[in-house]
């Protein structure tokens, strides 16, 4: 025999609560204990306060209905299965139920030891299904869309933001800058203390680029030590050469590694659109700008016609 499954009963009824315990204890192969609540506000505190592996749940409660409470369950762990248990064989409560997030609808007079061990079994299984399932969502999601390293946002999540960007910014005639940042003396740090000074580097700017920006703009790693920032919502060029500067002095301060202080530059293009741009042509700017910052030896220069001329 496994571990014990812990079951919360709520019900206002102790015949009721007596039957259910009774019948889970017949059951051979298995262990249930049971915690007992005689109306859904016991219920909730127990839940709170000792947690539980399913939940049996009175569809008539006094105060709050069993309904109310099964919103509530759902509401503080999506994850833990309630059994509607009632009185009345109702299939317009039993949509309702299931509809709010209950596994299963059993009435009453109907429940035997295997039909409750089977109901309580198979909503655990689901939820435990359910819940690896989303987990396992969330990470293809998160490997579709963020940077492993640095946790920024990929070059696909930041493509998808600058286009909902530039769309927003028609409607209400805004403005909206990207900056193509490359590092400066990346490589010889890589080469002389290794790719995990190189990845301890790469952290440190993604931190320091979030603590430096606004709270709604997007930072995001394009791979290898190329990041790119995007501004929404710039008055004019000059707050998107404001913050391009903020940028360029913290990622100018040492990095602590070990025992060592390694040292870094950025080089970086700003790309400003105040009217319909594509996404591609405004990160293509950015992009040209930085190239021509870190030929000349600049921190950060704005992209002009005359730098792809140049560039051709």
């Amino acid at each position: 025999m496994g571990d014990a499954f812990r079951i919360l009963i709520i019900d206002d009824c102790q015949d009721d609560r007596e039957l259910y315990i009774r019948s889970l204890k017949r059951i051979a192969d298995t262990r249930y204990i049971c915690q007992e609540a005689e109306d859904g506000n016991i219920g909730m505190d127990l839940l709170k306060a000792r947690g539980c592996d399913c939940v049996l749940l009175d569809y008539s409660l006094p105060g709050l209905s069993g309904l109310e409470i099964l919103k509530q369950i759902c509401a503080a762990n999506t994850y833990l299965p309630v059994i509607l248990m009632t009185g009345q064989g109702n299939e317009a409560i039993a949509a309702q139920s299931i509809k709010d997030g209950a596994q299963h609808y059993l009435v009453k007079s109907a429940v035997t030891p295997e039909t409750l061990h089977l109901a309580i079994q198979d909503a655990i299984a689901y939820k435990k299904t359910k819940k690896i399932q989303d987990e396992e969502e969330k990470t293809l999601f998160l490997r579709a869309n963020y940077d492993g390293l640095t946790g920024l946002a990929n070059r696909n999540l930041f493509i998808s933001r600058l286009e909902i960007a530039l769309a927003r910014s028609a409607r209400a005639r805004t403005a909206v800058a990207v900056l193509f940042i490359d590092l400066d003396h990346f490589k010889p740090i890589n080469d002389t203390y290794g790719h995990d000074a190189g990845d301890a580097v790469l952290k440190m700017v993604a931190q320091r680029l979030k603590n430096v920006i606004r709270a709604y703009d997007t930072p995001a790693r394009f791979g290898g030590d190329e990041f790119v920032i995007l501004l929404e919502g710039v008055p004019n060029p000059h707050d998107a050469a404001s913050i391009a500067a903020k940028i360029g002095a913290i990622l100018a301060l040492p990095i602590s590694y070990q025992q060592h202080q390694l040292e870094i530059s950025a080089s970086m293009g700003i790309a400003y659109a105040s009217g319909p741009t594509e996404a591609a042509t405004l990160i293509q700017q950015a992009d040209t700008a930085m190239y021509h910052a870190k030929k000349r030896g600049n921190c950060f220069r704005f992209y002009s016609h005359e730098m792809q001329d140049e560039t051709l």
